[in-house]
């Protein structure tokens, strides 16, 4: 690539980051211009971070569901590959930071939830796990 194409793609990219975030601020004036406030706002960065860590959460529960396509994790040793227990050890207590630090609060328009949303993130997690489960036993009867 030529440095003038180079250059192109810097101020394409951004132009779409400028135009992202004058989408964003016109959404949230919107909000409040149907009489929405504060709240609504803090309302869609509580959905915000709800969604953001029921993909990482979900994430965790089917990497390590994943680990054989034959096995389940309580078959395997869950305590077995010490990597992955590194990595979710690393990766726990920053999503956690992003979660319920202000100052991530501010970075990732993200806000605190609360007790009662975990749960249903964990339980959602579960499920998934289940449904690989039941995948994996499927298999196994299949191949039987």
């Amino acid at each position: 690539a030529t440095l003038a194409e180079i250059e192109l793609l810097l101020r394409q990219a951004t132009s779409e980051t400028e135009r992202h975030e004058a989408r964003r601020v016109q959404a949230e004036e919107r909000v409040r211009a149907l009489g929405g406030d504060d709240a609504a706002t803090d309302e869609l960065a509580e959905a915000r971070t709800a969604a953001l860590n029921l993909f990482v959460v979900v994430e965790a529960f089917y990497l390590f569901s994943c680990r054989s396509l034959t096995r389940s994790v309580w078959r395997i040793g869950f305590f077995s590959n010490r990597w992955l227990i590194l990595g979710v050890a690393v990766q726990a207590p920053a999503q956690l930071a992003i979660t319920y630090l202000p100052a991530m609060n501010s970075v990732f328009q993200t806000a605190p939830i609360g007790l009662d949303v975990w749960v249903r993130i964990l339980a959602i997690a579960a499920g998934v796990s289940a449904v690989v489960g039941v995948e994996k036993w499927l298999r196994a009867r299949k191949s039987a």
